[in-house]
């Protein structure tokens, strides 16, 4: 963080500066934030920081909450179809996770289970929409404490 703040410290003063690092190694995600005293001082930083190298990288810069321009990524709707599911065994895939829900609950769109980037390996959690807002109400009522593969899983609305 010590270099960063001494990068965007040429900007103007800075209040806040951090790394975002991964949760289990510590180690960098390669992105961070940046807040700065003014409004004007963030949009000076975006334009002057853009393309700078740091620590051998060229940054990308733009205002927090924004995906750059030529981003693809889609952000998640929230609409109440999107339950987390916890409690999953190391084993549980996507798929099966998928199966388990269409025959308990009723109808899903996607299911997904979080794997830890590093080791590829289960996190234990993961993310199930169903296709419609009441399903997934079903599905905190038939899921929460039930049992899959003998682990009791917890669900909740994301």
């Amino acid at each position: 963080e010590g270099a960063l703040l001494e990068l965007a410290s040429r900007i103007g003063p800075v209040t806040f500066a951090r790394i975002f690092r991964d949760r289990d190694s510590g180690r960098s995600r390669n992105c961070g934030k940046i807040e700065f005293e003014t409004e004007d001082l963030a949009v000076q930083a975006v334009k002057q920081l853009a393309g700078v190298d740091f620590h051998g990288r060229k940054l990308s810069v733009q205002p927090f909450g924004q995906a750059p321009e030529n981003s693809e990524t889609r952000r998640p709707q929230v609409d109440g179809r999107q339950v987390f599911i916890a409690g999953l065994t190391p084993g549980t895939t996507s798929e099966m996770l998928r199966e388990f829900c269409q025959i308990a609950v009723g109808n899903v769109d996607t299911s997904r289970v979080f794997l830890n980037r590093e080791t590829g390996e289960s996190k234990g959690t993961g993310k199930v929409e169903f296709q419609t807002a009441e399903l997934a109400q079903k599905a905190i009522q038939e899921l929460n404490g039930r049992l899959l593969d003998g682990h009791r899983l917890s669900a909740r609305i994301m």
